[in-house]
C-alpha cells in the first residue's frame, strides 16, 4: 500500500533552484487549429533553464506546446515548451515553461544586465 502511495505521488525535480524575479514577457505561439495566441504576463520566478507564469488565456495551454517567450525589458526572444499546467483557479492558471535552447543571461531586467 505505500508503495502505491508512493508511485501516485508526484516528485518536482529541477536541474536548479527558481529565483523569484518579475520580469514582463510577451507569451505567443500557434495553438493546435493554427491560431495564434499572445500574452502579456510577468514572470513568477526564473531559472537558466525556465520559468514560471501566470496566463489568463481562455484557451488552456497543454504540456509540451512550443510558445515563444518575449523579455519585454530587453526586447529578446527564446523558445520555450510547456513542461507543466496548473489547474485553473479565478480565471487563471500557472505554466512552467522548459527552454529550448540554455541562454543564461534571459531573464534580466534590462539591456547589458547579468541574471
Amino acid at each position: 500500500m505505500a508503495d502505491e502511495a508512493r508511485e501516485g505521488a508526484r516528485v518536482e525535480r529541477r536541474r536548479e533552484a527558481r529565483q523569484p524575479v518579475a520580469v514582463p514577457v510577451l507569451v505567443g505561439g500557434r495553438l493546435g487549429a493554427g491560431s495564434r495566441f499572445d500574452e502579456k504576463t510577468t514572470t513568477m520566478d526564473v531559472s537558466e533553464h525556465g520559468a514560471r507564469v501566470e496566463l489568463r488565456l481562455q484557451i488552456r495551454l497543454q504540456v509540451g506546446t512550443e510558445v515563444t517567450v518575449e523579455n519585454l525589458a530587453t526586447g529578446e526572444k527564446q523558445g520555450f515548451r510547456v513542461a507543466r499546467v496548473s489547474e485553473p483557479s479565478g480565471g487563471r492558471y500557472y505554466i512552467g515553461l522548459e527552454a529550448s535552447e540554455l541562454a543564461p543571461n534571459f531573464w534580466r531586467t534590462e539591456p547589458g544586465a547579468r541574471f
